[in-house]
């Protein structure tokens, strides 16, 4: 019976969550209100799923896009919680690692992968921008070299 009421009640809380995800994403866009802070830690927990489990989660923008989220409403969050940094930290790193897995095996295009594989993984963005300098300065024109004549 303890069983049954337990299952009724978890069906009840997710209803009433799914309830309010519908109130808040209905349309997102035009509310200006501030989406309660229990149903943020819902939506992460959601993401953070969405991102170990589904095999096609490639990019944020998917999961955000699902419920009619923009990208200003990520970002306020951001600034707002601080726990949220560690959340969408999380599911970049999660997303990355399945990008370079998928780009090794050659069933993602590995140029693009490379190309924006900065965006999600920090180790990446760093390398690229290592990169970029070594390049900026190889630009400031030919290097000429002389060697002088080897004589035996």
């Amino acid at each position: 019976m303890k069983k049954v009421v337990e299952t009724v009640e978890k069906q009840k809380t997710r209803k009433e969550w799914k309830a309010s995800m519908a109130l808040c994403t209905e349309s997102f866009c035009l509310k200006t209100e501030a989406v309660p802070e229990d149903v943020l830690m819902r939506m992460s927990e959601e993401l953070i799923d969405w991102a170990k489990n589904c095999p096609d989660a490639l990019r944020l923008g998917q999961f955000w896009n699902k419920y009619n989220i923009t990208r200003h409403y990520v970002i306020s969050w951001r600034k707002k919680y601080p726990w949220f940094n560690n959340v969408m930290d999380m599911a970049f790193s999660i997303i990355a690692d399945r990008r370079e897995i998928l780009g090794l095996q050659n069933k993602l295009n590995a140029q693009y992968v490379l190309f924006t594989q900065g965006m999600y993984d920090p180790d990446m963005k760093d390398f690229l921008v290592f990169k970029s300098k070594l390049r900026e300065e190889g630009e400031q024109g030919p290097t000429t070299v002389l060697i002088k004549k080897f004589v035996e």
